[in-house]
């Protein structure tokens, strides 16, 4: 039997793994950081621990091609009849019998989650460190790619010129939020919030975080002491690799496009 074979559905164990984990294992495959046939102690190694027995269960023997195979026709058939996940993500003084997730332990939890690519936009940070410890993690373990869309604070003594300003910026947002050496995530800027003087009301206003392709989360939270421990605050968490690959689409048309550009600080 073919594992792409549409006559046999895919393997049953596969049934308990959710789409986050299929996707992450099908890019773990695809890009050589999971040798076939799978083996307990390599699927550890990539994070899959958890997951080992109903894996080998579903696809001990196959070669690479037939992980594959096997891995796209489970994701075909899960994404076409998947509905979104939504979840609602708060921080403040909650409700009886509240049934919303903490702000800042859902974004510990995408962070430390991530296997592919994380994209963050439009907040604003005061502690950053405590809230990347696990993104610069799964960067420095699994190689994730993380862009991070930000506006440009012109600090007084910042160069006139705006790429030089949005350098500085760049430069004063690793010393303050991210102590750790490479890998470092990209800075992205909206060159208007780079210019001297007024910018014309321009703001990247837009919170959102996006994870693997998948996992959503847009809101009214900023990476603050403040927002995270003080304000009332509300977001959804959304499920839905359509939606999510739409959201970072759009940001990657934004760059083509030149309306959005990359700072390149000093390394330090």
């Amino acid at each position: 039997m073919s594992p792409s074979d549409p006559a046999h559905p895919p393997p049953r164990s596969l049934v308990a793994l959710s789409l986050a984990d299929l996707r992450a294992l099908h890019r773990s495959i695809e890009r050589g950081r999971l040798a076939a046939p799978l083996r307990r102690v390599e699927l550890a190694a990539e994070g899959f621990a958890a997951l080992a027995d109903p894996l080998l269960l579903a696809l001990s023997g196959l070669d690479r091609a037939g992980l594959l195979a096997a891995l796209e026709l489970t994701l075909a058939e899960r994404s076409a009849r998947a509905a979104p996940q939504l979840d609602l993500v708060w921080t403040g003084p909650e409700a009886r019998q509240s049934t919303a997730r903490d702000t800042a332990v859902v974004l510990c939890e995408l962070f430390a989650g991530a296997r592919d690519a994380v994209l963050i936009a439009g907040f604003r940070f005061d502690h950053g460190e405590s809230l990347f410890e696990p993104l610069h993690q799964v960067m420095r373990d699994h190689g994730v790619v993380v862009r991070l869309f930000t506006d440009i604070d012109r600090h007084p003594r910042d160069p006139a010129d705006p790429a030089e300003c949005a350098d500085s910026f760049a430069w004063r947002f690793f010393r303050r939020n991210w102590p750790w050496p490479a890998p470092r995530p990209e800075i992205w800027y909206d060159p208007r919030t780079a210019e001297p003087g007024k910018h014309h009301g321009a703001s990247m206003h837009a919170k959102v975080v996006v994870v693997d392709h998948a996992r959503t989360l847009i809101g009214s939270a900023n990476f603050t002491q403040r927002a995270m421990a003080r304000n009332i605050e509300a977001g959804a968490l959304i499920d839905d690799p359509r939606f999510a690959t739409r959201l970072i689409e759009h940001f990657q048309g934004l760059i083509h496009a030149g309306h959005l550009r990359r700072a390149r600080p000093a390394q330090p």
